[in-house]
């Protein structure tokens, strides 16, 4: 079965190096410091009050389309044979993954169920820098990301197609999103900031608007 994988672009401080295609997690940007900020490092303004559910469908080779479904369907809190019920429901889920082609009826299964418990689907478009955003942000009730460097320009890698919703802050080379990182190459390491880019790190930006 074809594989999905993570779309956002990554770089350190530490070297210039050639950004690489991996998975994102939760990308948590640092725009403006609260008093929390000393607490609880990594917490960031856009959601001070959001809760987050992190939910694994990949591993570092990507994964199949099925377990993206399975997880989407398991976030919202929608049974998946098998697996223990969620006991914490999401209200938004921020997709920053993709796959070219148009949206397959197993991607678009699941969204409609997603969509109609009532739930919203943010997603990235996609960083090739063509018209053709990835899935599952061209299926059918997901909000499609693309995003905008710093001066608010379209940067090079950005997807932006007619499904395109709306545009986040992305960053671009020139000027990263600060991210959570770590830095284990084959087991965990320590806990770091990365500059990131990519509309990966623009689909969290519009996520956290539902506070």
């Amino acid at each position: 079965m074809r594989g999905i994988r993570g779309i956002g672009l990554r770089r350190t401080n530490a070297a210039p190096a050639h950004p690489q295609a991996t998975p994102v997690g939760t990308v948590r940007t640092l725009p403006a410091r609260s008093p929390l900020d000393e607490q609880q490092p990594g917490r960031y303004r856009r959601g001070p009050n959001v809760r987050i559910l992190p939910v694994r469908v990949m591993g570092k080779c990507g994964g199949p389309i099925s377990d993206i479904a399975d997880g989407m369907r398991w976030a919202a809190g929608l049974t998946v044979p098998g697996v223990p019920e969620n006991p914490n429901p999401a209200h938004v889920l921020n997709m920053s993954l993709g796959l070219s082609g148009a949206c397959s009826a197993t991607i678009q299964s699941a969204v409609n169920n997603v969509v109609n418990a009532g739930k919203v689907i943010v997603a990235a478009t996609g960083n090739s820098g063509t018209t053709d955003i990835y899935q599952p942000a061209n299926c059918n009730g997901v909000l499609a990301v693309t995003a905008h460097s710093m001066d608010g320009d379209s940067p090079s890698y950005a997807e932006v197609g007619t499904q395109t919703a709306i545009s986040a802050p992305g960053g671009d080379a020139a000027a990263g999103i600060f991210s959570l990182y770590n830095t284990g190459t084959t087991v965990p390491g320590a806990d770091a900031y990365a500059l990131a880019y990519g509309t990966s790190m623009a689909a969290p930006h519009v996520r956290a608007l539902w506070g």
